[in-house]
C-alpha cells in the first residue's frame, strides 16, 4: 500500500500553474521524464555503490535527489539526501539497503504520479 506522503500535492499544483492554454501539458511531460529517466539513474547510483566510486556517486544521487523533489517525489528525494549523506561518510558499502527503498520510493511515485497526472 502506498504511503500518504509519495507526492507533495503542493509541488504538483506549482508545476500545474506553469501550463498554459494550447501548449502541451508540462506536469505530463516532467512526469513522463522522470519515469523514463529515473530507472537509469537509479543503476547509476548502484553501480557507483558497488565500485566505490563516490564522486559520481554524490553528483547522481544529488541530481536525482533535486529532479525528484521539483515534481513533489518527496520520498525518493528524502532517501537520496540519505544516500548523499553516505557518501558523506564513506560508506557506500552500507548503501545496499538505501538503494532497495530508492527503488521502492521510485515505484510508489511512479504509480502516484500516473493518477495526478
Amino acid at each position: 500500500m502506498a504511503k500518504a506522503n509519495v507526492i507533495d500535492l503542493e509541488a504538483v499544483r506549482r508545476l500545474q500553474a506553469l501550463n498554459e492554454p494550447g501548449l502541451p501539458d508540462i506536469v505530463k511531460e516532467l512526469f513522463t521524464m522522470f519515469v523514463n529517466t529515473t530507472p537509469a539513474k537509479i543503476q547509476k547510483i548502484t553501480d557507483c555503490a558497488r565500485k566505490n566510486d563516490l564522486t559520481n556517486f554524490r553528483i547522481e544521487t544529488h541530481g536525482l535527489k533535486s529532479a525528484s523533489a521539483g515534481i513533489g517525489a518527496t520520498d525518493v528525494s528524502e532517501i537520496c539526501s540519505r544516500l548523499e549523506k553516505l557518501a558523506e561518510s564513506f560508506s557506500l558499502p552500507k548503501a545496499d539497503v538505501l538503494l532497495k527503498e530508492l527503488n521502492v520510493a521510485f515505484e510508489e511515485a511512479k504509480n502516484a504520479l500516473s493518477k495526478v497526472a
